[in-house]
């Protein structure tokens, strides 16, 4: 019940209600795990020397066909998502609940206009030269773990927690499981240990049919609650159209395999899942956490029996159920980490 704590304390009985409309800005990070977000409101936060990281978290409100202590399916409100709710307390305006979303087409933006016009063509074209763009060469292989010197090496000069691309060397590697392995052990891919890279690819292989091109290249989607997914992270429209735009701005090739590795580790440090995985020390316990931290696929029957870490439990003391594709993800981790983490 902590996240009603100061809810309940604000003696707010709809005296002073007041409305709002928003921009979702991160669907992901919030530090109960109840699926909050945070909106930038309109005639409230539109100062942007108001950074995302200062904006409170707003609650949501979920369908009464859902239990409502975040078992079952949790919110799905994407990023760029326009919101509609009001402010428990009123005229203070640091409480806001989301009650709903409106509807909308995306349009460029004044800079992706003047930049597709500089690139010759409209905004809609500018994504089609994209696809046709000639992929990277891959590189000489280098030492286990390390990806090749890139020409441009990702920095984090930005204080914004919007995600930014740039570009990623080619790990190298004989398939595109052992490339991603390399590329999340490698500094590029943020450093991660051999049990935790393996972890996050174990999980990758069964959300991108082990990577299979049709996901990589745009032209295969997933489905999950009859919504589309995209991508070899299959995550939602809205986080595709943000990679894209990402992309774009970078001016760096979308339907390849190391950009949107790129994007997964930017994904992962955003979020709370970054952290989690570092603190395991093994393939298992790394895969169940970027499962239930980031990928979040629907729940199963039973109980799951990956409790010890991560000690992910209930409101009620139990161990957690188990998530849709758990044990082969889990499975695969295994198998990457013996195939790949155990040479040299």
């Amino acid at each position: 019940m902590q996240g009603m704590k100061t809810l309940q304390t604000t003696g707010f009985y709809g005296d002073t209600t007041r409305w709002f409309i928003g921009t979702v800005i991160r669907n992901t990070g919030d530090p109960l795990e109840l699926g909050r977000l945070k909106v930038r409101i309109v005639g409230i936060h539109d100062n942007p020397e108001i950074r995302d990281a200062d904006l409170p978290w707003a609650s949501l409100v979920i369908p009464t066909t859902e239990v409502g202590l975040m078992y079952g399916r949790g919110p799905r409100i994407g990023v760029g998502a326009q919101v509609v709710g009001i402010f428990l307390d009123g005229p203070q305006s640091q409480q806001p609940l989301v009650i709903g979303s409106i509807p909308y087409t995306l349009t460029p933006t004044e800079t992706q206009v003047r930049q597709s016009a500089e690139r010759g063509g409209s905004f809609e074209e500018s994504y089609a030269q994209e696809r046709e763009r000639p992929r990277a060469v891959e590189a000489p292989s280098p030492s286990q773990g390390e990806a090749p010197a890139p020409a441009s090496v990702p920095t984090e000069t930005s204080t914004s927690s919007e995600p930014s691309l740039q570009n990623a060397a080619v790990s190298a590697g004989s398939d595109k499981i052992e490339q991603a392995f390399n590329f999340f052990m490698s500094s590029v891919g943020g450093g991660y240990t051999a049990e935790q890279s393996a972890g996050i690819v174990g999980n990758l292989i069964v959300d991108s049919n082990s990577f299979e091109e049709g996901y990589i290249d745009g032209t295969k989607t997933g489905t999950q609650d009859g919504y589309p997914l995209y991508g070899i992270w299959q995550k939602d429209e809205f986080e595709w159209a943000g990679y894209l735009d990402a992309c774009v701005n970078a001016e760096i090739h979308p339907y390849v395999l190391d950009s949107q590795l790129l994007w997964v580790k930017i994904a992962l440090e955003n979020g709370t899942a970054g952290s989690a995985i570092e603190n395991t020390s093994r393939a298992d316990h790394a895969a169940i956490e970027y499962m239930r931290k980031y990928r979040r696929p629907e729940f199963g029957d039973g109980i799951s029996d990956y409790n010890d870490p991560p000690s992910d439990t209930s409101f009620f003391g139990n161990a957690p159920s188990p998530r849709v594709d758990e044990k082969i993800r889990v499975a695969n981790a295994l198998s990457v980490y013996n195939t790949y983490g155990l040479v040299g």
